[in-house]
């Protein structure tokens, strides 16, 4: 049945993204090169809508719970909020505060970071700071996500990463939640890589992704406590030390922390090498990273977990500010 249905999600996606290019280009929704930007040709945009056409199909073929309805219905008010924003290209603070919306609706509809887990026999509890620590937490990793959609092939090569890596940890009976976006995306790659006919993801579809990932990873260790919060972020770490390190880099040089550039670690590296190793680097950077939770949750490691966190982010940093300037 699983095999069906991957077929099926296949095919979905491939016509959804069909649909989503044809649309971009009768209502002339392209995204146009510029300085800030390392694409070179005018490019079809809104690739991430197809999504929206993959959730309701996935709605006839799973029986999801209230929550997990819930939670792809805010995932397609965020889409439709970076398909706005796509075309009418807000400011980052406008961006932010209409995304705040349906993150507040999870964060009292559906789950909040409560426990920060077990460290050495003292269980992490947030307590009144659940709220704001979880509103900043999911803002901070879907503008992370968005920040890796600046090269062909990226941020969807991290994402099914990103899925599969939380797939292995949970049960099998709740691998519908994402099979169907791992099959999206793997299907946008031949899109994204001009296979087929080029498209980009847009706002629509990282903004849509981020959410996807942030509401998870909470759902999964806060409600259904499948993983350890302590485990869980070793699948967003590729993106939050980048977006942490970028933002110190931004300080240091006393840019504007909001004001959009080029020096991401896959431009930096695109410089250095082509988009092939570029890709391949982060991807290996990405896959030993997930390592290191698959073998911490192995031997539950839960509380070495965090220490090791910290100090990689510690020498990620370091590395990028001495060497990837």
């Amino acid at each position: 049945m699983i095999n069906i249905n991957i077929i099926f999600f296949l095919l979905i996606s491939l016509i959804g993204l069909y649909l989503a290019y044809f649309i971009s280009l009768k209502f002339n929704l392209i995204d146009f090169p510029d300085k800030k930007k390392i694409h070179t040709t005018k490019t079809p945009n809104i690739g991430g809508t197809a999504i929206i056409f993959l959730i309701l199909t996935s709605f006839f073929i799973y029986d999801y719970n209230d929550e997990l309805r819930l939670i792809f219905i805010l995932c397609i008010s965020v889409i439709i909020i970076g398909l706005s924003d796509d075309i009418k290209n807000y400011s980052a603070i406008i961006k932010l505060i209409l995304i705040s919306v349906p993150v507040i609706f999870f964060i009292k509809n559906i789950s909040v970071v409560d426990s920060l887990g077990i460290f050495f026999e003292y269980n992490l509890i947030l307590g009144k700071f659940s709220f704001i620590f979880t509103f900043l937490c999911m803002l901070l990793l879907i503008n992370a996500t968005n920040y890796m959609d600046g090269m062909d092939g990226l941020i969807s090569l991290m994402s099914i990463l990103s899925f599969s890596y939380i797939l292995i940890l949970i049960p099998k009976n709740e691998w519908i939640t994402l099979i169907p976006i791992i099959c999206f995306l793997i299907v946008f790659l031949f899109f994204n890589f001009g296979i087929l006919p080029k498209q980009f993801l847009g706002d629509t579809g990282s903004l849509g992704l981020g959410f996807i990932l942030s509401s998870f990873s909470i759902y999964y260790t806060q409600t259904l406590n499948y993983i350890e919060p302590s485990i869980i972020i070793w699948c967003l770490s590729f993106y939050v030390f980048e977006f942490l390190t970028i933002n110190i880099i931004r300080i240091k040089k006393r840019k504007n922390v909001l004001e959009k550039d080029l020096n991401f670690i896959f431009n930096i590296l695109n410089n250095k090498t082509n988009q092939i190793n570029t890709l391949a680097i982060c991807c290996l950077i990405k896959i030993f990273f997930l390592l290191n939770g698959l073998i911490l949750n192995y031997y539950e490691l839960y509380e070495v977990s965090i220490l090791i966190f910290f100090f990689y982010f510690f020498i990620y940093l370091g590395i990028r500010i001495k060497y990837l300037k």
